[in-house]
């Protein structure tokens, strides 16, 4: 509605007020409609990044044990900090904490470092095949074997999968198996290692 009056300065109105009713017109409703839209997409929350973006970063929680399958066998926590270098391929450094039980010496407690790439080479909407590979290095508070050297790299191999917790969640179950070495690579008169096979599961979150 629109109300017209006409008035004489410093006096009452001349004319009595009159309403106009101005209807509502196909374009009056197309630009309500166009602003209640933008509106809307504005306050809409963005949409969440596609796992496996470049130039993203994920926060890898994982828990493992690790084995040879005879004389020793121990476990770590590891926490991944996965960057996504191109489109579901990575480089990830890696801080590790762990100990073992062997045969035959003292049982060691482990802090290791690794750098590793990892390529998810099959992708679905919610999962991820992946395979990785790396080295770092590793101290042991007692040899491991024993009678050799506590300072150790550790190369490892191994492949393993992502799951969404949830259809659409950017939060996700990941898993794998890896070879596991620890050797000092010759730079000691004894060069004698430790090969195992460590099988690993915990959460990815984005971050």
């Amino acid at each position: 509605m629109l109300t017209c009056a006409v008035v004489a300065h410093g006096s009452e109105p001349l004319l009595n007020p009159t309403r106009l009713s101005i209807g509502a017109t196909p374009l009056s409703f197309a630009f309500v409609a166009d602003e209640t839209t933008a509106r809307s997409a504005d306050l809409a929350p963005s949409l969440s990044t596609a796992f496996g973006t470049a130039d993203t970063w994920r926060l890898n929680l994982l828990g493992g044990v690790i084995s040879d399958f005879s004389t020793t066998t121990g476990g770590e926590f590891r926490a991944e900090f996965e960057y996504f270098l191109i489109e579901r391929f990575s480089l990830v450094p890696v801080l590790e904490l762990g100990g073992f039980v062997q045969d035959g010496g003292e049982d060691p407690l482990m802090v290791a470092g690794a750098l590793l790439l990892r390529w998810h080479f099959l992708a679905g909407e919610d999962w991820t095949i992946f395979a990785d590979a790396g080295c770092g290095l590793a101290y042991l508070t007692a040899d491991l074997p024993p009678d050799t050297n506590s300072i150790k790299f550790n190369p490892q191999i191994g492949v393993g999968f992502t799951l969404a917790v949830t259809p659409g969640s950017e939060a996700r179950l990941m898993g794998g198996v890896r070879w596991y070495h620890l050797s000092n690579a010759r730079t000691a008169s004894s060069n004698e290692g430790f090969d195992g096979a460590e099988a690993y599961l915990g959460l990815s979150i984005p971050f």
